[in-house]
């Protein structure tokens, strides 16, 4: 079933796990993570359950068999122009939260720009997300 993590790394700490649910995710998980990655059509099972229709358990179904990781680097704040990106592929996903001010990241809503990519395994899919994470860079003013 659906499963929604959060961690975060902290300086003292190392990773910390913030928040575990079952559920839907908020929005990339189940709409771009877990499809880039496995395939499924995480909505599209739910929403025909939603609407009364029969489970098509073939929309759940790996048809991948890869493994997704979705990052929030952290940049300095002020005020940019946009951002410049050297590295990306159809595996990856670039999310840009905002193109003209980078504010202190006090909470989560905060995060400027987040990466997804993926890889055959846990350690290639975040190795990529953070060889993509390196190339993105906001363009300050």
């Amino acid at each position: 079933g659906p499963l929604k993590a959060d961690f975060m790394q902290d300086e003292r700490y190392g990773w910390v796990l913030q928040e575990m649910a079952v559920r839907l995710s908020g929005g990339f998980d189940s709409s771009y993570t877990c499809p880039l990655a496995t395939g499924k059509d995480i909505y599209g099972a739910y929403l025909d359950m939603a609407l009364g229709l029969p489970l098509d358990r073939g929309k759940l179904e790996d048809k991948k068999g890869r493994v997704a990781c979705c990052l929030a680097p952290v940049h300095k704040p002020g005020k940019v122009s946009g951002w410049e990106a050297s590295t990306q592929s159809e595996e990856t996903l670039v999310f840009y939260r905002t193109q003209t001010e980078i504010k202190p990241l006090e909470n989560n809503a905060d995060r400027p720009v987040f990466i997804i990519a993926d890889g055959a395994n846990h350690k290639e899919a975040y190795e990529a997300a953070q060889v993509l994470a390196e190339s993105v860079r906001p363009v300050y003013v």
